[in-house]
């Protein structure tokens, strides 16, 4: 896939891939790629050999890698869930999926989904993690959502499912695209609120620019998803629901009240912080800070008020 040659370039040999412009198409990767000396030209032919050759290393173990993947089912890297610890203490990877699978059921019947939605999105939920244990993944951790999408279809599982589990993991960043189906949003919530569940019950909490486990990323695409897509949920309800899950399945987890507040308060932090991006006065937004009403009601406040200010 082009991902996997694009990776292999970019990311662990710093070369630069090459397209050629297509105007029906787009954008076309060639056979090329481009590396930076650092010196002039002498004995120039043998460093480009030496980089072809550390390439075609790479590029053949990756070959190696998808294909040896392409062998097994998908149960197959589903089953080796169960040997992954997610956290200690918190349980595997595959107890951390079957959370998420309920959690996200759960967000998407408040969401009104039908049937086939519900089915579709449940689908997602159960496969969005799989790709983890396969080989390719673990030698490109960067693939992870990407070679998701790639085996399932190979797989046969049908495009809105494949496209699912890759978008599962947007946002990634405060710039990044959200979900594009409906469907894949549930997980997408389920995921991150999960994470910050798990952490927050082991009294990992971020603290100055310490966050190791990135978890104000995580809170931010919580806050993005909610707002961008426009979705009727207060923090509470949402960190009430994942708590429940959480302790359903962990029943050591004590001090849910806590553990509930405590998320509430850190969602209303990167609520304000992503407000404060988007060009909102702070006063204002502390201003909207404790009223009542969801998310949503919040930004159109500030935003009223804001446009009327000017």
């Amino acid at each position: 896939p082009e991902s996997v040659l694009v990776t292999s370039m970019a990311v662990h040999q710093r070369y630069f891939p090459v397209y050629k412009l297509e105007s029906s198409n787009g954008k076309k990767l060639l056979p090329n790629f481009i590396a930076v000396r650092n010196g002039n030209e002498k004995h120039i032919d043998t460093v480009c050999q030496g980089n072809e050759r550390v390439l075609k290393a790479r590029l053949s173990d990756a070959r190696f890698f998808y294909e040896e993947d392409l062998k097994q089912p998908l149960n197959h890297f589903q089953e080796l869930q169960e040997r992954v610890v997610f956290f200690q203490k918190r349980g595997n990877q595959f107890e951390r999926v079957q959370r998420i699978v309920e959690l996200s059921q759960k967000l998407a019947q408040n969401l009104n989904f039908n049937q086939n939605e519900l089915e579709l999105s449940k689908k997602i939920a159960e496969l969005c993690k799989f790709d983890l244990q396969t080989q390719m993944v673990y030698e490109f951790p960067e693939l992870q959502g990407l070679m998701g999408e790639v085996y399932s279809s190979h797989q046969g599982e049908v495009p809105e499912v494949c496209r699912g589990i890759k978008e599962h993991y947007c946002p990634r960043n405060a710039k990044d695209t959200l979900p594009s189906d409906r469907i894949t949003i549930p997980v997408a919530l389920a995921d991150r609120l999960d994470m910050l569940a798990v952490a927050f019950s082991l009294k990992i909490i971020p603290t100055g620019s310490a966050d190791p486990y990135a978890l104000r990323r995580m809170a931010q695409g919580v806050v993005q998803i909610v707002l961008g897509k426009q979705l009727p949920f207060l923090w509470n309800e949402l960190c009430s629901v994942t708590v429940q899950v959480l302790q359903k399945q962990q029943e050591f987890i004590l001090e849910s009240e806590l553990l509930e507040n405590q998320m509430v308060e850190f969602l209303m932090q990167r609520e304000k912080w992503h407000l404060q991006e988007k060009g909102f006065r702070h006063d204002l937004i502390d201003a909207f800070k404790f009223s009542m009403g969801t998310p949503i009601h919040r930004m159109k406040m500030v935003e009223i008020l804001s446009n009327d200010l000017n």
